[in-house]
């Protein structure tokens, strides 16, 4: 089946103005399969990386993290976590990790990585390079994956309780900072990166430029053997987000079987894709991210001849949906967003 997945949806909202009306009322028709949430103070994952874990057979929490599969995203050939003579394949040894912007509030440090800083690779060798010399001496060390995912190399394991920058980025860091037995020591391990850092010529050059400096790394987790039992949950994957393309790399597709080009897809090419579905039904994932989203999925599940599961993630929350043509004849059914509750989203029918 196609599976649409639309992250960062005001599920929590159902009222907000971003969601059109007939999509609202087209959703509140299709057939409930599956809901998620969390509602502690501070949900242990993100609702993406919860769905993707559990679609993927990955035991996230602690160590281990979707967002560290984003190492295997890059083109440059890495060896796979499935192999366990590969140091990458280590949990604790080697942690993926993000260069990353704290940027200061008055009381606070808010989160900012990836295209939020547009980092150039003679950037990133040459803030490796100065860390791998400061670093030498405790048999730590920084590779380069690509100019915005590096891996960081411990001496030993740590025992740390990590969260991925998909959940505190663009966020008061406080409550999302390396926690653990050894939480400590790797936050004064990224403080002495911090000083390190803080007047290198890259980050003046970045400034005068108007740039946002590179101060910090975030440190993703570690990449966990995926069960080699479960097959991929999906043949096909469009997208261009690094952690899924690198889930899907991990899980076993090659690159015939994903599509980067997924920033520009517009409702007639996901309705192309539905057609080539229908023809040769093999299971597939089209991920559409961006402030738009919901007014691409309202054209494209108006216009959509097939059936289709949408997957919505919002702040602490996923929902997953059947969406049919056949749903506007479902006038009894009705999914109610931003509820807990699967037991009051399919009355029996009259």
């Amino acid at each position: 089946m196609l599976t649409v997945l639309c992250p960062d949806t005001p599920l929590e909202a159902p009222d907000d103005r971003r969601w059109p009306g007939a999509l609202r009322a087209r959703l509140g028709r299709a057939r409930p399969l599956g809901r998620h949430l969390d509602e502690q103070p501070i949900p242990a994952l993100a609702p993406l990386e919860a769905w993707l874990g559990e679609r993927f057979g990955l035991e996230t929490g602690g160590l281990v993290s979707a967002a560290a599969y984003r190492r295997y995203a890059a083109d440059a050939p890495l060896s796979r976590p499935a192999d366990p003579d590969s140091e990458a394949g280590s949990e604790a040894g080697v942690l993926t990790a993000v260069p990353a912007y704290f940027q200061a509030g008055m009381d606070h440090l808010v989160l900012h990585t990836g295209e939020d800083l547009a980092i150039t690779c003679a950037e990133a060798e040459q803030l490796t390079g100065a860390a791998n010399d400061f670093l030498a001496a405790d048999g730590i060390r920084l590779s380069i994956v690509a100019n915005d995912c590096w891996l960081l190399h411990l001496s030993t394991p740590l025992a740390l309780h990590l969260r991925s920058s998909i959940q505190a980025a663009r966020r008061n860091v406080h409550a999302y900072m390396p926690a653990g037995a050894d939480g400590r020591k790797l936050r004064a391990l990224l403080n002495e990166l911090q000083m390190l850092w803080h007047e290198h010529p890259v980050n003046e050059a970045r400034q005068t430029a108007g740039q946002p400096p590179i101060n910090t790394l975030w440190v993703e987790g570690a990449a966990a053997r995926l069960p080699a039992e479960r097959p991929a949950p999906f043949a096909r994957v469009m997208s261009t987000d690094p952690v899924l393309l690198g889930l899907a790399r991990a899980a076993g597709l090659d690159d015939a079987s994903l599509s980067h080009g997924a920033a520009t897809i517009t409702a007639e090419l996901a309705l192309q894709t539905a057609r080539q579905w229908a023809a040769e039904p093999v299971a597939t994932l089209l991920h559409r991210p961006g402030p738009d989203n919901l007014d691409w999925l309202n054209t494209f599940l108006a216009q959509s001849r097939q059936p289709v599961k949408v997957v919505l993630t919002g702040e602490r929350e996923w929902l997953e949906l059947l969406c049919s043509p056949r749903d506007k004849l479902a006038f009894w059914r009705h999914t109610p967003l931003g509820t807990s509750s699967l037991a009051e989203t399919e009355p029996t029918r009259p």
